[in-house]
């Protein structure tokens, strides 16, 4: 898509462009970085299509801390963005996605699974979390 094509289009559309399949080059992928509309950077936030470097670009440029959240839940996000995230606002396909990238084990997984119907909920970030399962299993 050009620039042109891009602008033409309405928040809507450009939103459904990127969640249908997103950018695919590193103009378009700019184009959706530059968007000023916020509707727009959330679908690309929440979409799957989109790489994990895209993600982090995309973390690191904005400004919004609650898209910033959604950018990090993302299953395509970098492992180090999920974990910066609290257990208890994670989303079944992020926490499937970092227990496969993270090469959890199924103690791991089972520990994280309790930990997400727990009440009162769990609020540690997801990386201490699972440091803290490491650490009471070298005690």
């Amino acid at each position: 898509m050009t620039p042109d094509e891009y602008e033409s289009l309405d928040r809507v559309a450009r939103a459904e462009w990127v969640i249908d399949g997103g950018p695919k080059s590193p103009q378009e992928e700019q184009m959706v970085l530059d968007d000023p509309d916020l509707h727009v950077r959330a679908a690309a936030a929440n979409s799957h299509h989109i790489s994990e470097d895209f993600l982090r670009r995309m973390y690191e440029r904005e400004p919004d801390p609650a898209l910033r959240e959604v950018i990090a839940t993302n299953p395509s996000a970098p492992l180090e963005l999920m974990e910066s995230v609290p257990v208890v606002l994670q989303t079944g396909a992020g926490l499937g996605a970092y227990a496969l990238r993270a090469h959890l084990t199924d103690d791991q997984k089972f520990a994280l699974e309790a930990a997400t119907a727990q009440r009162p909920p769990e609020w540690r970030p997801l990386g201490e979390f699972i440091r803290s399962l490491d650490n009471a299993e070298n005690r």
